[in-house]
């Protein structure tokens, strides 16, 4: 009977913990999405980094918007090299984004 207990308490401590994890995720600032862009372009992003970003909706309407737009990019020009993200394409229209990114950056 106490196995029990112990069992679902611990089991429901575990999911409380994940759960309260992945909700405080930080939001990422733009220079780490910038950054984050340039590995992508050159095929060199961890893939739960780039997957992350891709998957992971933000409060920051900015950020949103360009994960949304990397994400339709991603999708659309997908790299036929596996150590690639994109294509020449995709690499082109997401070091677009990089630089307005760089460009907003530097003016602040």
């Amino acid at each position: 009977m106490w196995y029990w207990i112990i069992s679902i308490t611990l089991l429901a401590l575990a999911i409380y913990a994940i759960k309260r994890y992945f909700d405080t995720a930080p939001e990422p600032t733009p220079t780490y999405v910038s950054e984050l862009l340039e590995k992508a372009i050159k095929g060199t992003a961890h893939p739960f980094e780039w997957d992350g970003f891709l998957t992971c909706p933000y409060k920051n309407k900015e950020i949103e918007s360009i994960r949304l737009q990397c994400l339709e990019i991603y999708e659309n020009n997908k790299a036929k090299d596996q150590n690639m993200w994109v294509n020449e394409k995709g690499a082109e229209l997401l070091k677009a984004i990089q630089v307005k990114i760089n460009e907003k950056t530097s003016n602040n």
